[in-house]
């Protein structure tokens, strides 16, 4: 048994799209792989036991350990003691298995490990945008910033085997088949794009193992585009002069160092040298000063090196065919080389673009106002001075609909306006410096995204639009309910009672005169307080209600119409003050008593009491009736709201009115349950002060 190197341990990471994508598959093939040249063992999490043997993970060497506070089961010390090389660690976003990695990697141990895009706390958002469901667990993105992750996509038909877990427990099949894998597939590959682009910083320090940089289909890790650093970017600026510097005076500075004594080397030993600085200059400042450097050391080889030295006459034809072949070689490779940068370069800006474009769309998801971000990390992106999202107009200026500015101010002159077209109807415009044609590109996709941005806000206000419909015709048909009835009882009370007082043929006594007439008053009392409620609504729905505050005690608010005998007010009421308007006030506490003298019960009985709380007032109207239930308690305050008998000569507008005129006075109202049982109705005002000479009403 080999013990692991010192050092930090190496983490390769198995990101599946999905539950049952073949993930744990990957894994275990990948601990086959290493197994004939590499200690490698399973390290159970679950205590389940060994695998069957039909099972991929089979013949592999299983350590049993626990993530509990049970001794008996220590975790990553059994590993530790174990001192593999390899560990296969299944589900590393799983409670407490993040941790156990860190342990094994601490102690030197390289672990193969499996995670879910699902698990992955920077995507969890998307993830449950797609799926309808938060993920289980989440798994920080900096526990991957160290590790070779590599993406698993395969069906159970691709890899032969149903998808299981390390037991061979089968996964339900709702976890097998998704509608969303299509989506998740996207969401996983993005977020690859970005940690591979991403210029993290990875440790250097860890034992030289071949193996462990080859993906387990043999193919070797590829680069990241920051670890080619300067050789893959454009020779421009400092490479370029470097290279044709390198070019003009290389070939000179050589020759002087070979001519200097004590050096002695033949022909054959300084071509080779000839050519590795062709290969230098070509790779800082292109085929074209490498060209400048082969035409000249060609030139020096033939003067300085070949005989008869100091002329441009060679004797020996081995000497000629020496030099034209380097010369053809390094007119080989400077081109070769060229031509290489150039496509790896492509290939970076390309990849670039790719993280550029998952970057953007990974930002945007989590955004509620994607158009503004849109726009500023526009800014940034093509070096602009203003941003702008249009609207043509075939009348006039163009309608702006979103604008950003840069910070940093640029001289009119240098100023260039691109325009996008988004759709037929709105442009992207940039005002700054021209692009190129990359840049081009990208600005397509920007025109692209803020093409869907402006049709997911099109269809919110489509549909906010129809809600609002929706609503107004709720609303409509409630009105048009209660107040057909509430207007033909009154209504047939007066005329009934009007027409029985006209009648010539009918005498009544003065006692019944007296009782047509009071249903008559009565009724118009009715007719009244039902007009004064519709016209209260409209005020508030349109806003035009007129609010003037004063401070004034609470028992100011209280009617002049005497209440039952069941309704008590506390004296508290006297000792606390109130800044509000008097009338609306008085109003509130009128409805909000009679609708608990109607509810309640007959039997029932009403309190008014008042605290003063910090710089807020509160009037506290209690009742001991049966109450409300708590999801039923926000409904009373909404319009045209009747509790038990529909029909009980009130439109129901009474606490909703209540509710806007508490508002328009910077208060609230709530629903509670009294003490005891019953419902406290809770008005909440600013508190008002009074001059300390004011006495209090006796």
């Amino acid at each position: 048994m080999s013990t692991p190197a010192t050092g930090r341990g190496r983490l390769r990471v198995f990101l599946g799209v999905g539950p049952g994508s073949g993930k744990t598959y990957a894994m275990v093939q990948e601990g086959h792989r290493l197994a004939p040249s590499l200690d490698v063992v399973i390290v159970d999490c679950d205590g389940a036991g060994p695998s069957t043997a039909a099972h991929p993970a089979a013949g592999l060497e299983r350590l049993e350990v626990g993530l509990g506070p049970d001794p008996r089961r220590p975790g990553a010390a059994t590993v530790v003691a174990r001192a593999p090389q390899v560990a296969l660690v299944d589900g590393l976003a799983r409670p407490g298995r993040h941790q156990l990695v860190e342990d094994l990697l601490q102690a030197g141990i390289d672990v193969v490990t499996t995670v879910d895009i699902t698990e992955i706390a920077s995507v969890a958002d998307a993830v449950a945008a797609i799926t309808d469901l938060p993920p289980p667990h989440t798994l920080p993105d900096a526990a991957l910033e160290d590790a070779s992750v590599h993406l698993v996509d395969a069906t159970a038909a691709q890899t032969g085997h149903r998808p299981a877990d390390l037991h061979g427990r089968p996964l339900p099949a709702a976890q097998v088949a998704s509608d969303q894998a299509t989506a998740l597939r996207q969401v996983a590959m993005l977020w690859l794009a970005e940690h591979l682009d991403s210029d993290r910083p990875r440790s250097d320090q860890r034992r030289e193992d071949p193996a462990a940089d080859t993906p387990s289909d043999g193919a070797p890790t590829p680069v990241a585009p920051h670890r080619l650093g300067y050789l893959t970017s454009q020779p421009s600026g400092w490479r370029l002069v470097a290279g044709w510097v390198l070019a003009v005076l290389g070939p000179p500075l050589l020759t002087a160092a070979l001519l200097a004594p004590p050096v002695h080397l033949d022909l054959q030993l300084i071509v080779p040298l000839f050519l590795a600085l062709v290969v230098l200059v070509a790779l800082l400042g292109g085929v074209w000063p490498a060209l400048v450097t082969a035409a000249l050391s060609s030139a020096g080889l033939n003067w300085f090196f070949t005989p008869p030295r100091r002329t441009w006459i060679i004797h020996d034809p081995q000497d000629v065919a020496a030099i034209a072949v380097f010369l053809l070689i390094a007119l080989a490779v400077a081109s070769v080389v060229h031509r290489n940068v150039q496509r790896t370069r492509q290939a970076v800006s390309a990849q670039q673009e790719a993280a550029h474009y998952a970057d953007l769309a990974t930002s945007l998801l989590g955004s509620q106002a994607q158009l503004d971000l849109l726009l500023h990390r526009a800014l940034g992106t093509f070096s602009s001075s203003r941003a702008t999202v249009e609207q043509r107009s075939t009348t006039g200026a163009p309608h702006v609909l979103a604008t950003a500015h840069s910070l940093e101010l640029r001289p009119e002159g240098a100023l260039q306006t691109t325009r996008k077209a988004i759709d037929a109807e709105h442009d992207l415009v940039l005002e700054g410096r021209p692009l190129g044609a990359s840049e081009r590109r990208l600005l397509t996709a920007y025109a692209a995204t803020a093409s869907a941005i402006l049709t997911r806000l099109a269809l919110q206000a489509s549909h906010s639009t129809a809600r609002s419909l929706e609503r107004d015709n709720t609303a409509r048909t409630a009105l048009l309910s209660a107040v057909s009835h509430d207007l033909r009882t009154p209504l047939a009370s007066i005329k009934a009672a009007s027409s029985g007082l006209l009648d010539t043929t009918v005498t009544f006594s003065d006692e019944d005169r007296r009782e047509l007439l009071e249903t008559i008053d009565r009724s118009s009392d009715e007719l009244d307080l039902l007009i004064r409620d519709l016209l209260d609504v409209s005020r508030l729905h349109q806003g035009s209600l007129v609010v003037h505050p004063t401070t004034f005690r609470l028992t100011e608010a209280l009617p002049s119409t005497p209440w039952p005998q069941r309704v008590t007010v506390s004296p508290s009421l006297s000792s606390v003050t109130v800044l509000a308007d008097r009338g609306l006030l008085e109003r509130v506490v009128a409805n909000v008593v009679d609708n608990a003298l109607d509810h309640a019960g007959p039997t029932s009985t009403v309190t008014l009491s008042a605290q003063a709380v910090d710089s807020r007032a509160r009037l506290l109207i209690q009742d001991d009736g049966p109450g409300i239930a708590t999801s039923e308690r926000h409904s009373v305050f909404l319009p045209f709201q009747r509790r038990g008998d529909a029909h009980s000569g009130h439109v129901g507008l009474g606490l909703a009115i209540s509710r806007g005129l508490v508002e328009a006075m910077d208060g609230s109202i709530t629903a509670g349950e009294s003490p005891g049982g019953g419902l406290t109705m809770v008005v909440d005002l600013p508190a008002g002060s009074l001059r300390a000479s004011t006495p209090a009403p006796t």
